[in-house]
C-alpha cells in the first residue's frame, strides 16, 4: 500500500501541475513531460496493482479498478462545424488528451446533439458514464477546416 499511495500522491500533485501549466494557450516541452508522467501513474494506479479496491483520486479511478484499457485516435472533420464520432469501442470511461503541442480548443458533444464541453489545448478531459466511445463527437472550437488529431484512451471498469 506505501506504493500506491505515494503513486496517489503524485498524481494529485501531477493533475494540478497540469491544470496550472499552459503557456499563453500552448503546452510547452517541460508540460508535455509532466502530462506523459501523470499518464504513466494513472496507468500505475488504474491496471498495473492488482485487484486492490482503490478509492480513486481526482483523477477518478483507483488500483486495479480497470479491466480492460485501449488507445486509439480520431481526427477532426474537414468541414470544422461538423462534429467527429469516435470510433466505435466498448467502454465505461473515456481519456480525451488533448494535449499534443499542435492542440487546439476542442469540444466534445454526447450522443450527437445538445450541448458540448470544452477541452482547452493542453487538457485532458475524463468523460466518464458512456458505454461506448461512437456515443462521443468532437470538433475544433474555432471550426476551423484544418484537421486535428486527438488520442483517447477507452476504459473499462
Amino acid at each position: 500500500m506505501a506504493i500506491e499511495d505515494a503513486l496517489r500522491s503524485v498524481n494529485d500533485s501531477l493533475i494540478i501541475k497540469i491544470n496550472n501549466a499552459q503557456t499563453n494557450g500552448k503546452t510547452n516541452a517541460l508540460e508535455t513531460d509532466i502530462i506523459l508522467s501523470y499518464f504513466c501513474v494513472k496507468f500505475l494506479l488504474d491496471g498495473s496493482l492488482g485487484s486492490g479496491s482503490g478509492t480513486g483520486g481526482s483523477a477518478g479511478g483507483g488500483a486495479g479498478n480497470a479491466t480492460a484499457a485501449s488507445i486509439d485516435s480520431v481526427t477532426t472533420n474537414s468541414v470544422g462545424a461538423t462534429f467527429t464520432l469516435l470510433p466505435a469501442g466498448a467502454c465505461t470511461e473515456l481519456v480525451l488528451n488533448n494535449a499534443a503541442l499542435s492542440a487546439v480548443d476542442i469540444e466534445y458533444q454526447r450522443g450527437g446533439a445538445g450541448a458540448s464541453m470544452i477541452v482547452p489545448s493542453g487538457a485532458i478531459a475524463v468523460i466518464e458514464a458512456i458505454t461506448n466511445s461512437s456515443g462521443i463527437g468532437v470538433r475544433r472550437v474555432d471550426r476551423s477546416d484544418v484537421q486535428v488529431t486527438l488520442v483517447f484512451e477507452r476504459k473499462s471498469r
